[in-house]
């Protein structure tokens, strides 16, 4: 009979909560925090929108080395003066091809009409090579490969504000449920600083307490009263912070679930086996080397202007019907002369800025192993301290239940026991913090060594 008059009850006030209340309210995992995030930040769907323009920059640029394919027609063309006019249709087709290695390709064929009013047709094809130097940095090409790099570094940087946003979420995530847990123990030591205020009252009414202990207890309660305000006022502002991160609007509520992601699971990995893949992936040093690639290409092209040039050429002529042939080829050298240095002096800043870039990756190197370690050995003192918590939060609660039996009993006082139960939630709070510093740090070691999050 009891159970049916509390299902009834219960059913009664699921009933009565407003529809619009629970609409309003949306129910978060990290998992789905980070999905959120990943949907509606702003500052990242930006940056998705300038990387598809840098990749159809990427595609205007190589339209440089495919066919090219123009036609003309003038089926409708009369030439010479109003009493005499001659009909004289044409048409022209000219196809060409650039290679990155310095090869040209050339077809032409037109046809007019001749002057005995037949059609008279020409056709020709033509082959360059560029010899020296090799392939051919002319200003499309280079900038095609301008733009691949660019395109490359900006996927990098993509790929650094995902990892940047799924660690702001998860920094959040956990902010929010330690700051709950805290709201937690701060009403439970305004509860109970209430109840102190009550006993203290009813002693002072059996004559076992002063008006100065009234006073203590009032004190108490104010005190942990605006301690409680605080603690919610910052909940308000982290909620309110998240639901920003996370493109949720202001008016929506949300609740934080903790999963699995909170187990504590120590890393298999050594301090050098972090540090070398931090070497080979990390985003920083990769965005370097493609920045010592832009001024090796730099680097080639000024001594390309400033060496000597060799380049060989073919082409074949058919005229029709009269079928008049013609073949030329030749073999072009060119060299500068006097320039007053200045080639010279570009070579040499070129390759002092590539000579710099090189220097600036190893200095960049030693300061991201410097960093990885550091990281790593943050990892591990929080994974031993997380050990020391789950054991202290442990102890913690085996004496508190001992203290809820002693209670019982009568061998303890309430305050006892409001001292343990406030000690038993601060252990609770410290080891929460403790696994969410520890998932923060072990995110921040995996981004530090290039892997996703």
């Amino acid at each position: 009979m009891r159970m049916k008059i509390g299902f009834f009850i219960l059913l009664i006030f699921a009933l009565s909560v407003p529809v619009h209340s629970q609409e309003n309210v949306i129910v978060l995992t990290l998992e789905e925090s980070i999905e959120q995030a990943l949907r509606n930040n702003l500052d990242l769907q930006i940056t998705r929108l300038q990387l598809e323009g840098t990749e159809l920059g990427l595609r205007k640029a190589g339209t440089a080395f495919n066919p090219q394919v123009n036609l003309s027609l003038s089926p409708l063309q009369w030439e010479g003066d109003e009493t005499l006019l001659e009909y004289e249709p044409q048409a022209h087709l000219n196809t060409s091809l650039f290679t990155p290695g310095g090869t040209s390709y050339n077809f032409s064929i037109s046809g007019q009409k001749g002057e005995d009013d037949k059609m008279k047709t020409s056709w020709s094809v033509g082959i360059s090579q560029q010899i020296i130097p090799h392939p051919q940095l002319d200003p499309s090409y280079q900038s095609l490969e301008k733009s691949r790099i660019t395109l490359e570094v900006e996927k990098l940087g993509f790929e650094e504000k995902v990892n940047e946003l799924k660690l702001q979420v998860m920094m959040g995530f956990y902010a929010i449920l330690t700051r709950e847990k805290e709201c937690e123990l701060k009403q439970l030591s305004f509860r109970h600083a209430k109840e102190n205020l009550s006993i203290a009252t009813n002693k002072l009414q059996q004559g076992m307490a002063n008006e100065l202990d009234i006073l203590d207890a009032e004190a108490k309660l104010i005190s942990t009263e605006e301690v409680l305000f605080q603690a919610e006022s910052s909940l308000l502002e982290d909620r309110m912070d998240f639901k920003d991160l996370l493109g949720i609007p202001s008016q929506k509520d949300i609740i934080v679930v903790a999963q699995s992601s909170l187990n504590f699971q120590p890393g298999g990995m050594t301090s050098e086996e972090t540090q070398r893949e931090a070497l080979e992936n990390h985003p920083q040093i990769k965005e370097q080397n493609y920045q010592i690639k832009l001024y090796g290409l730099d680097l080639a092209t000024v001594k390309s202007e400033a060496s000597p040039s060799l380049s060989a050429s073919l082409a074949y002529t058919s005229d029709q019907p009269g079928l008049e042939e013609e073949y030329r080829t030749s073999l072009t050298l060119e060299v500068p002369l006097v320039d007053g240095g200045e080639g010279d002096t570009e070579v040499r800043i070129a390759e002092g800025t590539l000579r710099e870039a090189e220097l600036n990756l190893e200095k960049l190197k030693r300061d991201i192993m410097a960093e990885v370690r550091q990281y790593f050995l943050d990892l591990k003192r929080m994974e031993k301290s997380v050990e020391f918590l789950n054991l202290s939060q442990e102890k913690y609660r085996q004496t508190l239940e001992v203290t809820k039996k002693m209670f019982a009993k009568g061998a303890l006082t309430g305050q006892e026991l409001q001292e343990k139960e406030i000690s038993f939630k601060q252990a609770e709070i410290n080891l929460l913090s403790a696994l969410a510093d520890y998932e923060v740090a072990k995110n921040k070691l995996l981004k530090s060594i290039g892997r996703r999050l």
